[in-house]
């Protein structure tokens, strides 16, 4: 009897054994169950990830960081809004709320979140939202603002790349998120700037204008530049110059790119045979209506009622043997870069400053002026360094970047 008694102890004491480690298997089982979280999209247009017609919704294979550990959408059938994220790695283990979750999952490398220096033109993945929670339903919104840049073929038909940076914010860097809004950790970092690449053969403009999606923190800029690049020649306008510009996360800020222009002369409304130093002005152009004035070292450099330029009558003969036309007062605060551009019959010109600090490159038609001090107004000499007169007509100085 005690030897049956010990046997069925035994057995009784291996069922219970077996019953543990069953049990402890279905919890094992239970913590290792590929773990979903459903994402909703709750701002409003300006949120991820496709702004066809400002239609927000999610697209299949769209990633998101959950606790460091990235997911990979499955969208709703009925409602792209909606989505259901699996693990992209199911061996990762499972995140433990409290829950943090980024889109696209790119922004957290490890350790810190970061507004990347560059985005991709056509890729909505550059519209950063931000989710938290303690259920495995996460409601997501857009933590930046989304400045929709349009550009027209009349004034940079290809574009290779589009800048966005202010006088006094960064536009990129590590950030946290505070109140539905990504705050830079160094916002004052002007350096950090932003730029929309758009690939090697860039991106043709239409007449109507090709607009430009680009995410920056939603902050108060003072001196917001835009420069757009061909890829050889760059274009630049401040939104709104020497005053702020208030931007809100969830907002999408069209702007219609118009470069900066600093100086424009066409010489229209001038009679014949008008020396520049005679001239009213009434072609002139200037960024804030800055007044000029115009000294010829030559009385036989006039105004004459032709077109040889390739420009439209009237136009200027500039004297040969290297007679000169000098412009002070050109407007130039903030700038660092300036492209000087006109058309001609020829190509022996020499363009200098006696302004300090300005340096000058380029040659024939084509000039780029430079400052590092951002001087508040210049004087520009063009010399016809031939020995005949020369035509010139349609000259233009626009902003090629911003200090």
């Amino acid at each position: 009897m005690r030897k049956l008694f010990l046997t069925a102890a035994i057995i009784a004491a291996m069922l219970f054994v077996s019953g543990c480690q069953k049990e402890n298997r279905i919890e094992n089982i239970a913590d290792e169950a590929p773990m979903t979280f459903t994402a909703v999209i709750t701002d409003g247009p300006a949120t991820k990830t496709n702004l066809d017609g400002m239609k927000v919704e999610w697209e299949a294979g769209d990633e998101i960081s959950i606790n460091g550990i990235t997911f990979t959408a499955t969208p709703d059938v009925t409602d792209n809004s909606i989505a259901v994220f699996t693990k992209k790695d199911s061996t990762s283990a499972n995140p433990v709320a409290p829950f943090t979750a980024y889109y696209p999952a790119s922004i957290y490398n490890g350790s810190s979140t970061v507004l990347p220096a560059t985005q991709s033109y056509g890729d909505f993945s550059l519209n950063p939202m931000y989710a938290s929670g303690n259920t495995q339903r996460l409601d997501f919104k857009n933590i930046c603002a989304v400045i929709a840049v349009k550009v027209k073929n009349n004034d940079v038909n290809n574009v290779r790349s589009i800048k966005l940076y202010s006088k006094n914010k960064a536009t990129s860097g590590t950030f946290t998120v505070s109140g539905q809004s990504a705050v830079l950790s160094d916002s004052t970092s002007v350096t950090d700037i932003v730029t929309l690449d758009c690939g090697d053969t860039g991106v043709t403009t239409t007449a109507s204008g090709t607009v430009f999606h680009i995410a920056i923190p939603a902050q108060i800029y003072r001196n917001l530049t835009i420069e757009v690049s061909d890829g050889t020649t760059s274009k630049a306008m401040t939104t709104v110059r020497n005053s702020d510009i208030s931007t809100v996360a969830n907002t999408i800020y069209p702007v219609d790119f118009v470069p900066d222009v600093l100086w424009s002369e066409d010489w229209s409304g001038a009679s014949a045979n008008v020396q520049p130093s005679a001239y009213n002005f009434t072609g002139t152009n200037t960024f804030g209506g800055s007044s000029l004035t115009y000294v010829n070292s030559s009385a036989n450099t006039k105004t004459y009622n032709d077109a040889l330029a390739g420009g439209t009558s009237p136009e200027l003969l500039l004297s040969k043997s290297n007679q000169t036309w000098t412009i002070t007062g050109i407007p130039f605060s903030d700038v660092k870069d300036a492209t000087l551009t006109f058309k001609s019959n020829k190509t022996t010109f020499a363009v200098t400053s006696s302004t300090s600090g300005v340096t000058i490159s380029g040659s024939q038609k084509k000039w780029t002026i430079s400052t590092t001090s951002g001087a508040g107004t210049i004087s520009l000499e063009i010399k016809n360094t031939g020995s005949s007169n020369v035509r010139i007509d349609d000259i233009c100085l626009s902003v090629s970047s911003m200090l």
